[in-house]
């Protein structure tokens, strides 16, 4: 749960089909976060406040094959 992991960790690695595709502080990843993955992350986590509207990133199109990920 990233909402925990902020006030728990200084710096936060986000891994995708097994590699890194983003490594900063967490400060830094709630402010500005860049690859899709960790944006669609931090879209699902839970809001406390029940009249606060928060539109929650699908991603989109299939998986790539951790066997053979497509570069990028």
């Amino acid at each position: 749960d990233l909402s925990v992991v902020k006030y728990i960790s200084h710096h936060i690695l986000v891994m995708y089909l097994g590699q890194v595709v983003e490594k900063c502080s967490s400060r830094e990843l709630f402010r500005e976060k860049l690859h899709p993955y960790t944006k669609a992350l931090l879209s699902a986590v839970p809001v406390p406040d029940i009249h606060m509207k928060k539109q929650r990133i699908l991603l989109q199109g299939e998986l790539t094959s951790p066997i053979d990920p497509k570069p990028g």
